[in-house]
């Protein structure tokens, strides 16, 4: 059973990485064509969700970063 939880978080680490990468090819393609696919308006939204959360959304913020530097 461990060797199942073991692949099932290798698959979902992966996955993150390949969000993680299209969601930065995504940003270069919107500076270079004019945000075609609206990623920039997509990240400035979040942004500005979390902005708006106050010290809540500062708290998540670190917490997401603290977490992704762990892998």
């Amino acid at each position: 059973m461990k060797e199942v939880f073991e692949v099932v978080n290798k698959w979902i680490g992966d996955f993150t990485q390949l969000l993680a990468g299209l969601v930065v090819l995504g940003l270069f393609v919107g500076i270079l064509f004019d945000d075609y696919f609206g990623v920039i308006a997509g990240v400035g939204r979040v942004m500005s969700q979390i902005g708006e959360a106050g010290l809540v959304g500062l708290l998540t913020l670190i917490v997401v970063v603290m977490w992704y530097q762990k892998k």
